[in-house]
């Protein structure tokens, strides 16, 4: 199942689950896998899922789990603005072997289907440097309050 999350309209801060969306009306779900169907469930990803609960959420601060976690092991959503910090382990156009560091709001890349860091030399929607790279020593969240609409 996706995880998602969204910051609350009631003001009670960032909920996780999955996420329920009628017309511009978000919600995110705390649910829990079950083998029945009918009244009170959902069916998302293929599974049945029995809702136990949804809260609305802002439609902006949306974001999908990239399945990451930071050098905390908090886990990584889209919309977070990221430090990551990656190994070149080669020598190439830019020199030696060396420690890049790049900082971004992490969205996920359509053109590659991989979740990235956008960084202000990219264009919107498109990354620098993804996070599945395995070649990065470190990543820490810098500010997770990032309005998004990349999911």
């Amino acid at each position: 199942m996706r995880m998602y999350r969204g910051l609350r309209v009631d003001g009670k801060g960032w909920i996780h689950g999955a996420l329920y969306q009628v017309s511009n009306v978000a919600y995110i779900c705390l649910v829990a896998p079950t083998e029945k169907y009918g009244c009170g469930y959902s069916q998302m990803d293929g599974r049945s899922l029995k809702v136990n609960r949804a809260f609305r959420v802002h439609p902006n601060t949306v974001g999908q789990s990239t399945g990451k976690k930071d050098k905390d092991s908090v886990e990584i959503f889209a919309g977070m603005t990221c430090v990551m910090e990656c190994w070149n382990g080669e020598d190439d156009i830019s020199g030696p072997s060396h420690t890049d560091t790049f900082e971004g709001i992490v969205v996920y890349d359509q053109r590659i289907c991989r979740f990235g860091l956008q960084t202000e030399l990219c264009d919107k929607g498109q990354i620098e440097v993804g996070l599945e790279d395995s070649q990065y020593t470190t990543i820490e969240i810098v500010h997770d309050e990032q309005e998004t609409d990349n999911g």
